[in-house]
């Protein structure tokens, strides 16, 4: 353990809340998030098209009905044009102007095309557009217009995302057998099918939903197996995992380093959850990542979809609601994440040869999260204070009888068990002994230099034992240990 860090957490502990911050935006649901922050958008069945800025908050952008996608600096928002049934760029400047169809146009079977995202340089857009009644993938530009892209299979395509700078697009392409293949075109215009896989997926079935900055990762769905998967081209396919419970699972953004995915598991209607993975920490519920921060949501109510993160990883938007009903009511979120490296935490519990007789028990130790301690007193103790010892090191130290090292009287054997550097000292109110539990809550230093550090915790207890000459009858509790993590 570094012992800087160790001096830092005795500094701070519980004088800093946590950074972490749950903000919720309106109503409706967020579809994407500005590079650089400061910038969401989304729809409302009720407001339509919605840009939300810290300083303004959810303002209504009349003239669409949803918007998808939003430029790096939140100057530019790709969405839907209600008037032509097609996509559209809106600036402050011109409001909405619509992007029109492919050429040949549609003739309205069903529509012009349907927007999904555009570049954070905000001229490149890409969405499907329909040439007849047929379905591709476009992409957009203000000099060059509306263009079909180029594709591998027979039938048809889409375009979902688009890589921050431009250059990189990832999506679906139709196999001959009506199976979506997980798709992207290059820069270069050549297009892969990056799940195709002889043994493992032989159709390479799946979407691609997510790009990084300059289209080094993707992420997305393996429709084969029924996960989440990321790629890039010196790694290769990894799938991530699933939700246990949840049919399926599609990763829908990751961050510029490939280290944070988030996205949502299940099927619209039938059940669905958020999820966040992480390197570190693999994939786990986004409700019950929230819930290490102190962050709940209303009685009955799920994160139910993360759609976007910012390129450095540290804010995601989503949106959370009762069911995955059409009806349910839609609230539109931002998280902000742990800005730390990522790091597990452990706990586990000790009692060296057992003669410790009440029993400690801790929450992992996470950064900027509450940290709450469990004290189980012995059936025969009567009320009393109890301390808590919190060092860098999980050395047993020497079995001391307390009362007699104390008092000079003789309660029995308790075992001390910690030893080392002192991380912290904490003083929880008096406990009413007599079997009862104690409880104790802090909050851990949003401190990145505490991620990694080893701990060991320990209780010095207080109260009368009938069977022990002494009046305070000091013993040590039971332990516990683990690493300092972010999640």
């Amino acid at each position: 353990m570094n012992p800087k860090s160790a001096l830092i957490f005795l500094s701070l502990l519980g004088g800093l809340a946590s950074a972490q911050s749950l903000t919720v935006l309106g109503e409706g649901i967020a579809q994407g998030i500005a590079a650089d922050g400061t910038t969401v958008v989304g729809g409302s069945n009720f407001i339509g098209a919605w840009r939300w800025t810290a300083g303004g908050g959810q303002q209504s952008l009349s003239g669409s009905s949803w918007a998808y996608g939003v430029s790096g600096d939140g100057t530019t928002v790709f969405g839907e044009d209600t008037g032509s049934d097609a996509g559209a760029v809106w600036t402050m400047g011109t409001g909405w102007q619509s992007i029109g169809g492919l050429v040949g146009g549609s003739g309205g079977c069903p529509g012009l095309g349907s927007p999904y995202n555009i570049s954070d340089t905000g001229d490149v857009a890409v969405g499907l557009g329909w040439d007849g009644c047929s379905a591709f993938a476009y992409k957009w530009t203000p000099g060059g217009g509306l263009g079909q892209l180029g594709q591998l299979g027979p039938n048809s395509s889409r375009a979902n995302d688009v890589s921050g700078d431009g250059t990189t697009i990832g999506g679906w392409d139709e196999a001959s057998n009506g199976s979506r293949r997980a798709a992207i075109w290059h820069s270069n215009g050549t297009e892969e099918l990056i799940l195709e896989d002889p043994g493992t997926n032989p159709t390479g079935s799946g979407e691609v939903w997510g790009l990084s900055t300059n289209g080094t990762w993707a992420c997305g769905s393996d429709s084969q197996s029924g996960q989440a998967f990321r790629w890039s081209q010196s790694t290769g396919v990894e799938l991530i995992g699933s939700i246990p419970g949840f049919n399926g699972t599609t990763a829908m953004a990751i961050s510029d380093d490939g280290q944070t995915v988030v996205g949502f598991g299940g099927i619209a209607f039938f059940g669905i959850t958020a999820f966040i993975w992480t390197e570190s920490g693999g994939i786990q519920r986004f409700a019950d990542y929230a819930a290490n921060f102190g962050v709940s949501l209303p009685a009955g109510e799920d994160f139910q979809v993360l759609h976007d993160m910012t390129p450095d990883g540290f804010k995601v938007v989503g949106y959370y609601a009762a069911d995955a009903g059409p009806f349910s009511t839609k609230t539109p979120v931002l998280f902000d994440l742990p800005s730390c490296p990522g790091g597990a935490a452990t706990v586990a519990s000790y009692n060296g040869t057992g003669i410790n007789l009440d029993r400690l028990s801790s929450s992992p130790v996470i950064v900027g999260a509450p940290l709450t301690v469990n004290l189980t007193l012995q059936a025969t103790r009567g009320p009393g204070s109890w301390f808590i010892l919190v060092r860098d090191s999980s050395t047993a130290g020497p079995i001391i009888d307390m009362g007699l090292f104390l008092l000079g009287v003789s309660s029995g054997p308790s075992e001390l068990l910690v030893a080392g550097g002192v991380i912290a000292n904490l003083v929880p109110p008096p406990h009413a002994g007599g079997g009862s539990s104690a409880m104790f809550t802090t909050t851990i230093p949003n401190n990145c230099g505490l991620v990694g550090v080893d701990w060991f915790m320990q209780a010095l207890v207080t109260g009368n034992l009938p069977g022990a000459p002494g009046m305070f009858d000091p013993w040590f509790s039971t332990a516990a240990n683990g690493i300092v993590g972010t999640f």
